[in-house]
């Protein structure tokens, strides 16, 4: 039976393909507010996910970005997907970025990192009843990379400092952690 939080969809060679840097990215997403769903105004959010950078394919990444869905609209399900781009246009005004170097002595591929995920339970993500909680995610995948000494120690510390000193900027982007579950 297919994991139905698990969606991929990689070109030939992607899965294979080394893992150099992971970019964290926060991208604005708009939605109706609870308050007023169904009006006119829209809230703004971040929507976190990660890029990851591949010594074979150095114009194109790889997409790793868990989203609500499911039969209960709260279930994460991960995209895994091949993208065009490296989605590095740091001007854009809608994107925050944070980059992640993956230590040299490590070599992880795209298919090692998913079935990393996987194994450890990562994939299986129950957003909060808002919908929220894809920064978490993403911590808690940070912290994974970083206990597997992926990354260097000490990025999760880094990672939440980032966010907490953007949030102080930037008002869509909350100062507290909205935490889901796994399951």
């Amino acid at each position: 039976m297919p994991d139905k939080t698990l969606w991929v969809k990689l070109g030939k060679g992607h899965p294979s393909a080394t893992v150099t840097k992971i970019l964290v990215t926060g991208t604005v997403a708009e939605y109706p507010p609870e308050s007023n769903a169904g009006g006119s105004e829209l809230a703004m959010y971040f929507h976190w996910q990660f890029y990851l950078h591949l010594r074979e394919f150095p114009t194109e990444s790889v997409v790793l970005d868990t989203t609500p869905g499911g039969l209960d609209g709260n279930t994460g399900i991960l995209m895994v997907s091949a993208q065009n781009t490296l989605r590095a246009t740091y001007e854009d005004r809608n994107l925050l970025i944070r980059e992640v170097a993956i230590l040299s002595s490590s070599q992880v591929t795209v298919q090692g990192l998913v079935d990393l995920l996987t194994s450890r339970g990562l994939t299986r993500y129950k957003f909060n009843a808002e919908g929220k909680g894809c920064r978490w995610w993403c911590e808690v995948i940070m912290q994974m990379l970083e206990d597997e000494g992926y990354v260097e120690n000490g990025i999760v510390t880094d990672l939440d400092r980032w966010w907490v000193n953007t949030a102080a900027g930037d008002q869509r982007v909350p100062s507290t952690k909205i935490k889901g579950s796994f399951y």
